[in-house]
């Protein structure tokens, strides 16, 4: 998401179109950008600061990494 309500809701278009493209395709897709979001789509100011960003990043793609 970005702190952009509309370029928030150009990311969603993108991220949806990706998600079907990699669940058509057998290849799972880590959803990091509802993770990040504000209740009204935008960036949650937890996530402005880069170290925060990335290591909430970091978490869910562990997330999704099988032992």
């Amino acid at each position: 998401p970005d702190i952009d309500a509309e370029q928030s809701r150009k990311i969603d278009d993108w991220n949806a179109q990706l998600f079907a493209f990699c669940d058509s395709h057998g290849v799972h897709y880590v959803d990091i950008n509802t993770s990040l979001k504000k209740d009204d789509g935008t960036l949650s100011g937890e996530y402005e600061n880069n170290e925060t960003l990335y290591k909430e990043i970091g978490e869910l793609i562990l997330t999704h990494v099988a032992d």
